[in-house]
């Protein structure tokens, strides 16, 4: 027997549309050639699109009473004789069996709108609402789970949509929280017989939302860059730091921030010969020798940390300081990393020059 009528047609007609588009403007008509890493976060953002529609057209949440086109306080024994009648064997399936006789209570046909068909249908030992509840909770949390694991993907570094990393991830947890406040507290007023009102499907609608929020949130955080113009009109102080990007440097800034960057070195080299004095003097006394000792190794240690840090490393880089080695930057030292090396070696000319002369 047929509970769901799947629309094929429809879902490979959309798909069909929606995968020629994509190849059309990735392939033969690129805008600008993107790395081959933001092409492949591309086809999997595809391809969890086509998922999502098919949940969406073609396994809705089935419904008893919408397919049967009957209001939710029709009696189960009218129900089961209109499944027989539509039956293509004369029986009931056992799992629709078992809803028929589980509507036939009023607490259990609320659980019904609230839990969903397959709740009350897959459920053997469930018996009160606190079963119900807790069989049916693990799938819509792996779900949001699942759709976090997408938002993450999509939202990589490579794909320069780590900004709104933030965004995703909020916008899915408040979404959680709130289907499961709605499905666990809503009330849920079922009519006397014979009295035409509607009920609202708490659980298919809640569905449907939450598909609808799968399938616009990764395509939002995808394209919502290039949407937005390069700086809002007006700076809404939240939305603004989560939708835009951290402004970046133009060449003349850059430029500008190599030329303070040298400035400052130059006025450190007379600052660090002084040091030079300071610490041998320091060294003679027991006491400030050993707190100089301590200082310079958690100054080691910290550095170390900074400089270990891929998040620093990117940040100097994008600063135009990196001070990346040869190795780690694809054969071309930090720009940071060579104007200290050439003041090191200033500063041992200097040394030696001022040792020589004083012998």
């Amino acid at each position: 027997m047929t509970v769901i009528s799947p629309s094929i047609d429809t879902y490979l007609s959309l798909s069909l549309i929606i995968s020629t588009t994509w190849i059309y403007y990735s392939f033969i008509r690129p805008s600008t050639q993107k790395p081959r890493s933001q092409k492949a976060i591309s086809a999997f953002l595809l391809l969890h699109t086509l998922y999502i529609i098919y949940h969406i057209l073609v396994t809705p949440p089935p419904n008893l009473f919408k397919l049967l086109k009957v209001p939710v306080n029709t009696p189960t024994d009218t129900i089961r004789a209109l499944l027989l009648k539509y039956s293509d064997d004369g029986a009931i399936p056992s799992h629709l069996e078992r809803v028929v006789k589980r509507l036939s209570s009023f607490d259990l046909r609320t659980l019904y709108i609230r839990f969903g068909h397959n709740v009350l249908a897959t459920c053997e030992y469930c018996l009160t609402y606190e079963d119900f509840a807790v069989y049916a909770l693990p799938r819509p949390l792996l779900s949001y789970v699942r759709e976090l694991a997408v938002v993450g993907i999509v939202s990589l570094d490579m794909n320069n949509r780590a900004h709104l990393r933030g965004f995703g991830v909020g916008t899915l947890i408040v979404a959680a929280l709130a289907e499961i406040y709605y499905l666990a507290t809503s009330p849920i007023n079922i009519p006397p017989r014979g009295v035409e009102q509607d009920v609202f499907m708490w659980h298919d609608t809640l569905l449907k939302a939450r598909h609808m929020l799968f399938l616009v949130l990764p395509l939002l955080i995808q394209h919502l860059p290039t949407l937005l113009p390069p700086t809002l009109p007006i700076r809404i102080p939240i939305l603004s730091g989560l939708v835009q990007p951290p402004p970046g440097l133009t060449p003349s800034a850059r430029l500008q921030l190599n030329q303070t960057t040298l400035q400052t070195l130059d006025h450190l080299l007379p600052a660090l010969h002084l040091l030079k004095y300071t610490r041998a003097a320091l060294m003679r006394t027991p006491e400030t020798r050993e707190r100089s000792e301590k200082w310079w190794k958690r100054e080691a240690r910290e550095g170390a940390w900074i400089r270990s840090d891929e998040g620093v490393k990117r940040a100097a880089r994008a600063a135009g300081v990196g001070f990346d080695t040869a190795e780690e930057g694809g054969g071309e030292e930090g720009k940071l990393r060579t104007s200290a090396r050439i003041a090191v070696d200033t500063l041992k000319k200097g040394g030696l020059a001022s040792g020589g002369g004083g012998a």
